[in-house]
């Protein structure tokens, strides 16, 4: 449902799904842009949804924030960086029940020892797979 705010010319989204209520400006003042985008964020909260308690691989994951991002923006070139650093990195089919902290300290590891290896120093491989 579009609605309007008094303090702001743009239009928002706000709708209730599984007893949440979910605001988003459209930033557009334009009714009819602001109800396509609406139309839009509302088909991506509700495949979100569809993922809750499923397994999916950090691939996926990845490549569904991407396809949800709006193009040529700085989130979407920051996902593509992110996913195109840990497609070098890491078993991108691991599935997301496997991140842990575990997997985190390994990525901040990485990241140190990646600065290392500028510096001439090789880098590993994560141990982490999907097995």
């Amino acid at each position: 449902m579009l609605t309007k705010r008094s303090n702001s010319k743009n239009y928002y989204s706000e709708f209730t799904l599984n007893g949440r209520k979910y605001i988003k400006s459209t930033k557009t003042a334009d009714k009819k842009l602001a109800t396509k985008i609406d139309l839009e964020y509302y088909k991506q909260v509700v495949e979100q949804l569809k993922l809750v308690g499923k397994s999916i691989s950090l691939r996926e994951t990845l490549k569904f924030r991407h396809d949800y991002s709006k193009d040529n923006t700085a989130y979407q070139k920051s996902v593509v960086s992110v996913s195109n650093w840990l497609n070098d990195n890491f078993d991108m089919d691991l599935p997301m029940t496997r991140i842990d902290n575990s997997f985190l300290v390994s990525i901040r590891q990485q990241t140190r020892f990646g600065k290392q290896a500028v510096r001439g120093q090789t880098q590993p491989r994560s141990h982490y797979s999907n097995h």
